[in-house]
């Protein structure tokens, strides 16, 4: 396949007149770097004024559908009217559908001055195969306005359903009022409001084994066969939800802070008998009457407890007792193992913030979940051993009989060869050591002498062993397992998708531990929520270390943070009636601390050996679908840049700037009168271009040299010029050394932020074939008109059609070819020349009558 651009420099100084005195700007692409291309078939693309798509601020629902239909076809080649939520019973809603509509809805804000954040509800539909998906958007609405509630009883904050539980419903249009757990509100970005900020659980089961040991008689110690046993069990679970003022200024306005939803624990074993299910309901409606800004009570938390099983004796084929009450399981020598286990949790979260009728944040959050195999992390603790011995290990001897039955009654007759930590069941130097004194003479020991001051409780703990004929071993293990998570916000403006919370590389607790001392009964079993309340150790902006494993973890790295914005309060972002293509790069992005993406460098490129872009871009996301989280990588912006520029660029598009032009002094023109941001000397300032200025041709020779690496050595976007590191990161006009403290991302950005609106893209052609038709493909602009012309000699022109592009192209068939070779070009048709249904003549050759 051959493709061509339009730069006309290298041809014949005739061909040339001849070519623009018919409206021909450029032809073909030539530079030093670039060869002249002989084809069957070759393009060209004339740009004049033509049809411009209007964004009207008065109407968000329209604006913000229009920008994010057209990232989304280019993206993933659906758009806003049928974005996949649920497909063959799998959620596939993805983090990247999301960033694109939180850009969407970020550059609608940024075009207002509105004081509240601009909120759009998905609307839903359901197939025949149940398969669901969101069909479009709406704004909030109610009595007190557009953008509004009624309250916290309005149904458009009505509690979320799972996505499962919709796909059964009728096939058609879900009613407008659902909410889906999962699949968040687009709020448009805003600074100076509180948000939701960390989510986090910590499940604990505490399990202990009592024995039982029986022996016929008062003349005869017992044997392994009279043996007993029972498991208690203890399951609960701490819940904690943060939200956060991050800003420096208090919020003085109060506000209604909601919280609904659920958790579900679930237990199962492998035994025959039914799950052992347990639904919390979680509520809470809490008002701030103003937020301070200073920690802690710059954050509102909500934390509570939840009791699943407490101190129940498990029930073999069924079940539990109540509480405190022990059940014996006989076995004799060869007790029963304990069924296998598992423990699932499932969260269900909405929480929103309202500042009277206007929400100002919301989420609604399936997750986070659990699912715990008990008995691997029960069997894998240590337990209370000083050294090897496991008190939980389900080995056999050699007789067939647990091993961590033994170890249990040893460690009870104070064997050396058992030790246990003193912490939890203290020595010979405490009250247990009558109890081990009398289990020695209950298992056929000598009995001994009782000091004179033992209390009565003692003494009677003693002659028990003497006067039953059965008796509880006296150490009962206890193992306390933890499951904790933590949901965090990486970015007080990123937090509306669990992706955006996942957060595991810093902040653990151990995954099994004990609750000293206890031996008879339960402790508390309740966990710790070590971050709930205090600033989220996953909390990374400009400057600030947080290592994730596997990355690259250079606090000052600007290929995923912005430079210089340390906090909250440190962003610029635009506001104003109208949106301008110059501040698209202060437009946060949806994705962790950055702004629309303009700078150079390719994440994925990292030149560091022990990390890669990859593990660096997925833990700072905590998207870890990797090719889902290469569609939101940085310098994809740099295609959207095109296709916003196409959208908000107000210019003649015939005075544009070709980004394949080759001359270097158009480009040092092109850059003359550009304002940007020095640091090169002892006085930072802003200065203006000069088009003869040493650094405006290190730029323009760094502009050549970077199409001279492209594909074909053409710039097939507008967007792929932004990968010149000299116009950003390495600009001849910044130092280097000021990378840390200095420079800020609108200074990296100020080249690139004015040189997008003067520029247009080429039109790129490409050969298909088609059931053995052969046919060419030709990139363009939507809303313009373009004749596709044909030549043998590229002087003269036959006129073959008219073609308008659909998402960036259209499709013309080629005749069979014949012994003739024929060039094919497309030329933009200025809409002026639009006359009824016929158009004017291009270039030599027959004028066609328009179909």
């Amino acid at each position: 396949m051959k493709t061509w651009s339009d730069s006309t420099k290298a041809l014949p100084f005739y061909l040339r007149q001849k070519l623009n005195g018919v409206g021909i700007y450029n032809i073909a692409v030539t530079a030093p770097c670039f060869r002249f291309l002989i084809s069957f078939v070759s393009f060209a693309l004339l740009f004049s004024a033509s049809a411009q798509t209007t964004l009207n601020t008065g109407d968000p629902v329209g604006f913000f559908t229009t920008i994010a239909n057209k990232m989304l076809l280019q993206t993933f080649g659906f758009g806003v009217t049928n974005i996949p939520v649920y497909s063959n019973g799998v959620s596939v809603y993805t983090p990247s559908v999301q960033r694109l509509l939180q850009l969407s809805a970020n550059i609608y804000d940024a075009s207002t001055t509105n004081f509240y954040p601009t909120v759009f509800r998905p609307l839903f539909s359901v197939d025949q195969q149940g398969n669901v998906f969101i069909t479009g958007y709406t704004n909030l609405n109610s009595p007190a306005g557009i953008n509004t509630v009624s309250g916290a009883s309005d149904l458009q904050l009505s509690t979320p359903f799972d996505v499962a539980t919709i796909s059964q419903i009728a096939p058609g249009p879900v009613s407008p009022m659902v909410n889906i757990y999962g699949v968040p509100w687009i709020i448009g970005v805003k600074m100076g409001f509180p948000n939701f900020n960390e989510f986090a659980m910590d499940n604990v089961v505490q399990l202990n084994r009592k024995l039982e040991i029986q022996r016929a008689n008062f003349n005869y110690p017992p044997k392994f066969n009279y043996t007993n046993v029972s498991y208690v069990f203890s399951i609960g679970s701490s819940l904690g939800v943060e939200f956060w003022n991050s800003y420096t200024n208090s919020y003085a306005k109060p506000v209604q802070v909601v919280l609904n939803g659920s958790l579900w624990m679930t237990l199962t074993n492998g035994d025959p008998f039914s799950p052992y299910q347990y639904i919390f309901p979680v509520f809470t409606n809490m008002f701030v009457p103003a937020w301070s800004n200073v920690a802690p009570y710059s954050f509102v938390c909500q934390t509570t407890n939840v009791a699943f099983i407490t101190n129940q004796a498990y029930l073999w084929g069924g079940g539990f007792a109540q509480s405190g009450q022990t059940i014996w399981q006989t076995g004799g020598q060869f007790l029963p193992m304990l069924p296998q286990f598992g423990l699932l949790i499932t969260n269900r979260l909405q929480a929103y913030m309202l500042d009277g009728n206007h929400v100002i944040d919301y989420v609604q959050l399936n997750g986070p979940g659990s699912s715990r195999n008990l008995n691997t992390e029960i069997q894998s603790s240590l337990g209370y051993a000083l050294s090897y011995v496991n008190m939980w290990t389900t080995n056999l001897d050699k007789n067939g009989r647990q091993i961590s039955i033994n170890n249990q009654i040893e460690a009870s007759l104070d064997s050396p060869a058992i030790p246990i930590n003193p912490t939890f069941w203290p020595g010979e130097a405490s009250p247990q050591a009558w109890e081990i004194d009398g289990f020695w003479v209950f298992m056929g020991g000598s009995p001994g002498a009782l000091p004179m001051y033992l209390p009565p409780a003692e003494v009677n703990a003693y002659n028990g062993y003497f006067s039953n004929l059965t008796h509880q071993v006296p150490f009962t293990p206890t193992v306390t397992v933890y499951d904790y998570t933590t949901w965090q916000a990486n970015d007080p403006l990123v937090h509306y998708l669990g992706s955006d919370l996942n957060f595991s590389q810093i902040e653990t607790k151990p995954a099994s531990g004990v609750n000293p001392p206890n031996y008879h009964g339960v402790t508390n079993f309740f966990g710790t929520l070590p971050n709930i309340g205090l600033l989220n150790a996953r909390y990374a902006p400009w400057g600030k270390l947080r290592v994730f494993a596997g990355s690259d973890n250079n606090r000052y790295n600007l290929a995923y943070k912005d430079p210089l914005v340390t906090s909250a309060d440190n962003w610029n972002f635009p506001s104003g009636n109208g949106f301008s293509l110059n501040t698209l790069g202060q437009v946060h992005r949806g994705t962790p601390w950055q702004t629309v993406f303009l700078k150079a460098t390719n994440i994925f490129n990292l030149n560091n050996p022990a990390a890669t872009g990859l593990n660096t871009w997925t833990n700072w996301t905590g998207d870890y679908d990797a090719n889902d989280a290469k569609v939101m990588a940085p310098f994809q912006d740099w295609r959207l840049a095109s296709l916003l520029a196409d959208l908000f660029n107000t210019n003649d598009i015939s005075t544009l700037f070709s980004v394949n032009n080759p001359n270097q002094n158009d480009w040092q023109g092109l850059l003359d009168g550009m304002t940007v941001f020095t640091d090169t000397d002892t006085n930072p300032q802003f200065v203006t271009i000069s088009s003869n200025s040493v650094q405006a041709a290190i730029v323009a020779n760094a502009i050549e040299s970077t199409r001279c690496t492209q594909p074909g050595q053409i710039f097939s976007d507008l967007g792929d010029i932004l990968g010149t590191l000299e116009l950003s990161e390495s600009s001849p006009f910044l130092d280097p050394n000021q990378l840390t403290n200095g420079i800020s991302d609108e200074a990296y950005e100020m080249i690139p932020s004015q040189l997008l609106p003067l520029l247009r893209s080429d039109s790129i052609g490409s050969v298909l074939f088609t059931n053995n038709q052969m046919m060419v493909q030709f990139t363009g602009y939507d809303g313009y008109f373009y004749i596709v012309q044909s030549s043998s000699d590229l002087r003269r022109w036959t006129n073959e059609s008219i073609n308008s592009p659909s998402q960036g192209h259209f499709t013309v068939v080629i005749p069979t070819p014949t012994s003739t070779r024929l060039f094919y070009r497309s030329v933009l048709l200025p809409l002026t020349t639009m006359k009824g249904n016929s158009w004017h003549s291009y270039g030599r050759g027959n004028s066609h009558q328009k179909n």
